[in-house]
């Protein structure tokens, strides 16, 4: 007659999470992803709530996640929620780490002017400016500027046009 020892498991997973991207425009989506461990049981599911960005500054969004037990475990994912003025500033730096030579300086003409329109109010022009600006980084595309550089600075010019486009 053998016995077998049961093991009763009343401790809640151990949750965190990540939200991508981070930082995050105002008004564009991220996605929040649980990570979870449970050392007896397993991990029977995980999840976060969907992260919020129409609000600037440092936010946090509630992960959970359910052993096979049935105990409930909490975390937190903590991201950054940025301005359209913050991410031309980010996209000024970017471009002048690229060292792009004579174009570096209309290409940063383009986005300060973005900028200085965003500041006052202007959302119209400084979406105007960040079109000119995609469209100066397309004309130069392999004339200066690589393929991979041309992209990743029109990605981030079009995120700042939709993430002013939903209101600042």
């Amino acid at each position: 007659n053998t016995q077998t020892p049961i093991r009763l498991d009343r401790v809640a997973p151990t949750v965190s999470g990540t939200v991508t991207p981070n930082p995050v425009l105002k008004n564009l989506p991220a996605t929040a992803t649980a990570s979870a461990t449970d050392a007896l049981s397993g991990v029977a599911s995980a999840s976060c709530v969907t992260p919020g960005t129409s609000v600037v500054g440092s936010v946090t969004v509630a992960c959970t996640a359910t052993d096979r037990a049935g105990n409930v475990g909490t975390g937190v994912a903590a991201y950054t929620v940025i301005a359209a003025t913050t991410g031309i500033d980010n996209l000024i730096a970017k471009v002048r780490s690229m060292r792009l030579g004579t174009l570096e300086t209309p290409l940063v003409a383009k986005l300060q002017s973005a900028q200085a329109n965003l500041r006052a109010g202007k959302a119209s022009a400084a979406i105007s400016d960040l079109t000119d600006f995609i469209n100066q980084v397309n004309a130069k595309t392999g004339k200066g500027i690589t393929p991979a550089q041309a992209t990743s600075l029109i990605a981030d010019a079009n995120a700042l046009i939709t993430s002013i486009q939903g209101g600042i």
